[in-house]
């Protein structure tokens, strides 16, 4: 099962998410659990998506002021 979740209406980011597995609950567990994903979480008003790849662009050239 796959669901869409929007973060910050404003800066439109949309986050797939996929349920892959629904298991039993174990007792004394902390839930919820992410047991998976990709990179770090973007800096909060970065300007969404567009504005993370531009800052992931400035990041990877030193030479960039």
């Amino acid at each position: 099962m796959r669901i869409l979740y929007v973060y910050d209406f404003g800066d439109d980011w949309v986050h797939e998410v996929l349920i892959e597995e629904i298991s039993e609950p174990v007792p004394k567990q902390t839930y919820p659990r992410l047991v998976g994903g990709e990179r770090n979480c973007p800096p909060e008003g970065c300007g969404g998506p567009p504005g993370y790849e531009n800052l992931l662009r400035i990041l990877a050239n030193p030479s960039d002021p």
